[in-house]
């Protein structure tokens, strides 16, 4: 693994068309510094959310989970992953803003 990436992102952007499925595979288990990376590129309700992990394996894994997320959504639209934005359905699920450059794209 490279030291300054979490891992290695396509070297082309890659482009999802509409009927098409891309799965992507990614390990929670992050170093320390990893982890601060990708918790600074959540929002404020998610740092809150993490506060609420009782266990710190578990607020590391929803950290690192979240933070991934936001990596390769960001990829897909050409953001920062601070700039991707969630909205929430009435059970919690999220997908992304109507108004995100991808809007209307959820994930699972």
């Amino acid at each position: 693994m490279a030291p300054e990436c979490e891992w290695l992102l396509p070297q082309a952007q890659p482009t999802l068309a509409h009927d098409e499925v891309h799965v992507w595979r990614a390990s929670l288990r992050r170093p320390l510094p990893v982890l601060e990376r990708l918790a600074g590129t959540l929002s404020p309700d998610e740092r809150q959310r993490a506060t609420r992990f009782g266990h710190a394996h578990d607020r590391n894994d929803f950290l690192a989970g979240r933070g991934l997320v936001r990596r390769i959504l960001g990829h897909y639209m050409r953001v920062e992953p601070a700039h991707v934005r969630f909205a929430y359905g009435p059970q919690g699920k999220p997908a992304l803003e109507a108004t995100s450059p991808a809007g209307g794209l959820s994930y699972y």
